[in-house]
């Protein structure tokens, strides 16, 4: 007869999962009919591009008792953590990107990513395209390598977050931003002098 297989769970970071990583793993192993368990290190293999819940399967290494039965698999469940900047959709990316105002309303703007690996990543916005609040960039092939596919990648998604200026505005920039944004549907400027009631 054959043993049950045992299963582990090992965490690893998106980082790992990204650039690919060796890892050890001590475990308890049975392998004597006392069954007193003895440590045990497995030299796990995290592949490019390997997804949440993957399992690693070691043929025959499991518990065993040798007068009595075989081994059977040790399994390894690989856990992928929540990442802080990242999140990961199959084999795409996501990320926000914080921008200047004015830049998002004039466009021309280059925004810039630390990427999983420590590479800056650019994507660039063409002049005169307004980046709205949640505006979604894309970087082709810039996402998760896919598996067993080393040279074939997921995109990345960058959404934009305006950052807007520290108040107060001076006068004369809130002048000038009058002069140049329209006053938007139901808006009005309160005549000087005039009190107004807060509801």
């Amino acid at each position: 007869p054959q043993m049950q297989d045992n299963t582990h769970v090992l965490h690893v970071t998106l980082e790992d999962a990204y650039t690919g990583a060796d890892k050890e793993l001590i475990v308890q192993k049975i392998c004597t009919d006392d069954r007193i368990p003895q440590e045990h290190t497995l030299k796990v293999h995290v592949g490019k591009g390997m997804k949440h819940a993957a399992k690693v399967r070691f043929r025959e290494d499991g518990d065993f008792l040798p007068s009595q039965c075989r081994p059977g698999d040790r399994v390894v469940v690989v856990a992928i953590e929540d990442h802080a900047r990242f999140e990961r959709h199959g084999d795409d990316l996501l990320t926000t990107a914080t921008v200047p105002l004015a830049r998002c309303l004039v466009g021309g703007a280059t925004v810039s990513v630390m990427h999983l690996d420590g590479r800056e990543v650019f994507s660039k916005t063409e002049g005169g395209r307004v980046l709205e609040p949640d505006a979604v960039l894309m970087v082709e092939g810039e996402g998760m390598p896919r598996h067993k596919q080393p040279d074939s990648r997921g995109d990345l998604y960058i959404v934009i977050k305006p950052e807007f200026p520290e108040p107060p505005l001076s006068a004369e920039s809130l002048r000038l931003l009058r002069q140049c944004l329209p006053p938007g549907e139901g808006a009005s400027e309160v005549p000087e002098g005039e009190e107004v009631e807060e509801v």
